[in-house]
């Protein structure tokens, strides 16, 4: 086989794979927390602070600030987010917080997923 026929093998074999992103929020008790797909260790939940900047209409700020009522943030919240790359296909995700609780949840990876990660509630949701 040539140099031609190893890269056609290689760009194949590569294509079927297919990797995505998973992308994972969490509550203030995710800060921090590790996170481990397949039993192998992939990272750990960042802190991150909601900070919007409201607009110098009055009526489009008021609608803003509803917007936020309306999903439960609130300026200066605390959240955890990450993102990571997975193959495609099934997958265990576990999160084990900084204070010990574990969180794990079977997933099919399919391009880009995204996950909310509540450790005040004990639950994972998202696909």
């Amino acid at each position: 086989m040539n140099w031609m026929g190893v890269i056609l093998v290689i760009g194949v074999l590569s294509s079927g794979c297919g990797m995505g992103t998973l992308y994972i929020s969490g509550d203030e008790d995710a800060v921090g927390a590790e996170i481990f797909i397949d039993g192998q260790k992939k990272g750990s939940m960042e802190k991150g602070v909601y900070e919007r900047t409201f607009s110098s209409d009055p009526v489009l700020a008021e609608q803003q600030r509803k917007e936020d009522e309306s999903l439960g943030i609130r300026q200066g919240q605390v959240y955890a987010t990450v993102s990571i790359w997975v193959s495609n296909g099934e997958h265990e995700l576990i999160l084990i917080s900084v204070n010990g609780k574990r969180l794990s949840k079977r997933f099919q990876m399919r391009g880009e997923n995204y996950m909310n990660v509540r450790f005040g509630k004990m639950i994972i949701e998202g696909k």
